[in-house]
């Protein structure tokens, strides 16, 4: 009877463990994902800020040879 009670124990502690390690496994891709989606985010925001940087040397230099030397 003792081994019928540690064993049905068992057997909900390893289904409860199960679900718990499921439950975390689907966090973890949920959170990889949204992970991947904000450094795709950021790679774009960091390639426009580079364009942007180099457009506004660009003109920086075009201002500054219309404009002539400075006295």
């Amino acid at each position: 009877m003792l081994r019928d009670a540690t064993s049905n124990i068992k057997a909900h502690v390893a289904t409860e463990l199960g679900k718990q390690i499921a439950g975390l496994i689907e966090d973890m891709e949920a959170l990889t994902s949204h992970t991947t989606e904000v450094e795709t985010r950021i790679l774009k925001l960091a390639n426009a800020t580079s364009a942007q940087t180099q457009d506004i040397a660009y003109f920086h230099g075009r201002i500054s040879t219309i404009e002539g030397p400075q006295q």
